[in-house]
């Protein structure tokens, strides 16, 4: 499969193959602690703005049980990412599955499974992760600051950002505050992230003792007031009012006692938009300190999906039990389907987190932790991507320039700009054009590298081309019942993808599945395989030994 996919290779002898690659060393340096690396899982989960557009989303599952999906989703996850920790141990470089893939299978599916998903998929995943943080985080804070001060302007300002000319401008904003962040390097990024990570921690904590300490009646109350006193909304009982705007549509969902197990495990693939993405520090391997121990590896990709399950899950049980999981879903129903077109802010599970005080303490400090937790979380999509572009750029298959690493804090500043300069023409396209539900396809994507890495992952230790560098690797020793640990988890993991892969092909509950959404997927990988071939031509051309090359793992 793919160039000398037979040729036993000696990956461990690196001696004379530095000439091989872009230059002797990559330049990046390995700034990132275990913590670090956790920790930016743990943002591209992005576990308050992410999982709110999830939830939202899972309103066609009416009689889903929220808290028990995320447990089920999170759990179906374990397998891949003790894949994602073994091939990191191994091959612990920046680029994480393009390296492992093209190692170990042959370059074109190295590129296959990577170049379409992450090199360019996050340049408009950027633009559907800004969205629910926009609405959630900047909108309210907004909102509530106008409120504080008798500022009518202020308030307004923050409801247009929720139209499409507010959302455009502020996400062009965003896109070039990142853009500033990640080309300070990683250092600073992981000082910034590490500040983030323990604010917006501390606010998780406020809001469950919060939600632990509100009554219904009281929630009720108080959503009433705020939608009524501040925006003239929903008459004199906006909750009940809500409510019946869903159940005039047909909608119902029923009480959180009396859901279905069957659908709890069914809103896994709309979860997985944000639980999936704890694999995203494979990009960074070759960045984050200590990751060829395999204990080290599991700590920042089960970490971050342990973390994410347990925070919330239980944030999530408390909320719909103060809120009433009918109030939860039909708030999410006649969101995600238009019918709320006069509600001056999105329902998103945020609202009725400041909406269970009138603390105006309280209201600042939780968007403060909002605001933590947004800032830094679509940043990671510049960095993902770049280190894509970094490794297949130090193969000398993406233009030198993409490869060179600039300015004093180390970053490859050219591949950044190329991002913020295609990010602008996504950001119009996701708020102007029907692109936005492509991005729904995302996950789909996800899923397929996923089934690559694994399958990857449960042959590695018998594979002639592989065998060698499993048995010299620390991964090596760990098995169950005599068998390769890597490859159970690999099985396991083919299976979850793949029944997951199954659900989005014949389910059009979950969007993925419409004509237009599969020929942008078959259009993006035919592409790739086409720019592979051409690039490929061109370098041996040049005399550049591309097949040597991909038998090599690349230099630090």
């Amino acid at each position: 499969m793919g160039e000398a996919a037979g040729a036993r290779v000696n990956f461990m002898d690196q001696r004379g193959t530095e000439t091989l690659f872009l230059r002797r060393a990559s330049g990046l340096v390995r700034a990132f602690s275990v913590f670090d690396g956790f920790a930016y899982a743990a943002f591209a989960v992005a576990i308050v703005e992410a999982t709110a557009l999830s939830f939202a989303l899972s309103y066609a599952w009416a009689d889903a049980n929220i808290p028990l999906g995320i447990v089920f989703c999170c759990v179906g996850f374990v397998p891949v990412f003790i894949v994602y920790a073994a091939m990191t141990a191994m091959m612990p470089r920046s680029g994480g599955e393009y390296v492992w893939l093209s190692r170990s299978w042959g370059g074109v599916w190295g590129w296959l499974f990577t170049f379409f998903p992450f090199a360019i998929g996050p340049m408009f995943f950027i633009v559907s992760n800004g969205f629910p943080g926009i609405v959630m985080a900047v909108s309210p804070a907004l909102v509530i600051a106008g409120k504080l001060n008798g500022n009518d302007g202020m308030v307004g300002l923050g409801s247009w950002l929720t139209t499409s000319d507010g959302l455009f401008s502020f996400q062009l904003f965003y896109n070039a505050v990142a853009f500033g962040i990640v080309a300070l390097g990683m250092r600073w990024y992981a000082r910034l992230q590490k500040i983030s990570f323990w604010v917006g921690t501390a606010g998780i904590i406020t809001w469950i003792g919060l939600l632990a300490t509100t009554t219904t009646d009281t929630f009720i109350s108080n959503f009433n007031w705020f939608m009524s006193s501040t925006f003239g909304w929903g008459g004199s009982n906006p909750y009940q009012y809500l409510l019946s705007q869903a159940s005039s549509a047909g909608y119902t969902a029923p009480p959180l006692s009396q859901t279905s197990i069957m659908s709890s495990i069914l809103i896994g693939p709309v979860l997985a938009y944000a639980y999936a993405s704890a694999f995203w520090s494979g990009n960074i391997t070759g960045e984050i300190k200590g990751v060829n121990d395999f204990k080290r590896g599991l700590a920042v990709y089960l970490g971050a999906d342990m973390f994410s399950m347990v925070v919330t899950g239980i944030l999530m049980l408390l909320l719909i039990s103060m809120v009433g999981n009918p109030f939860m879903q039909a708030a999410s129903f006649i969101w995600m389907t238009g019918r709320a077109s006069s509600m001056p802010i999105a329902p998103f599970y945020g609202l009725f987190i400041l909406t269970a005080t009138r603390s105006p303490i309280l209201w600042c400090w939780i968007l403060i932790g909002f605001n933590a937790w947004f800032w830094m979380w679509p940043t990671n999509n510049y960095i993902g991507s770049t280190r894509y572009m970094f490794a297949m750029s130090f193969d000398r298959m993406l233009p030198s320039m993409l490869g060179k690493v600039k300015t004093r804090f180390l970053t490859p500043i050219y591949s950044l700009t190329i991002f913020f300069l295609a990010s602008v023409v996504f950001s119009y396209l996701y708020y102007y054009t029907s692109f936005a539900a492509l991005t729904l396809d995302m996950p789909l994507v996800m899923m397929i590298v996923f089934l690559a890495v694994c399958i990857t992952g449960a042959i590695f230790p018998y594979a002639k081309k592989t065998k060698e560098m499993y048995e010299t690797s620390n991964v090596a020793r760990y098995r169950i019942g005599g068998l390769h640990l890597i490859s159970i988890a690999g099985v396991l993991g083919f299976l979850y993808t793949a029944y997951s892969l199954y659900l989005y092909a014949v389910d059009p509950r979950y969007g993925v599945n419409s004509t237009q959404g599969l020929l942008f997927l078959a259009g993006g990988f035919a592409a790739t395989v086409i720019i592979y071939v051409a690039l490929k031509m061109y370098r041996k051309s040049g005399g550049v030994e591309i097949d040597k090359l991909y038998g090599t793992i690349p230099v630090e």
